[in-house]
């Protein structure tokens, strides 16, 4: 493959397939879930500002618990430094910074 050809000529050693951990079944699930979420939540808070109905409170402490237990997953599986400091930094930082704003809004309204 490509890989393999550039990584000859470029003198670098790729690793091992068998070396190379797929995450768990669950984290899989739940990053499919997390986006399906995403967009229901980004609809729930485009409707929300058409049509004036009290259960859209309770819909956005659940995406919130859900997004905040979806981070909490992934750090108890990756562990804090490859979660925040690997590969996917910046978007993880994103998520953590979004889900906090999102847990002060939850509990201060």
């Amino acid at each position: 493959s490509a890989d393999v050809l550039v990584a000859h000529y470029a003198h670098l050693s790729l690793p091992d397939p068998d070396d190379i951990q797929e995450p768990p079944i669950y984290i899989r699930v739940l990053d499919g879930l997390a986006g399906i979420l995403i967009i229901i939540n980004g609809l729930t808070i485009g409707i929300s500002q058409d049509v004036r109905w009290r259960g859209f409170e309770y819909g956005e402490m659940f995406f919130t618990g859900f997004f905040l237990c979806e981070i909490v997953c992934k750090l108890r599986n990756f562990g804090p430094k490859e979660h925040l400091l690997g590969p996917d930094a910046a978007w993880n930082w994103f998520d953590v910074l979004v889900v906090s704003l999102a847990v002060v809004d939850v509990t201060l309204t």
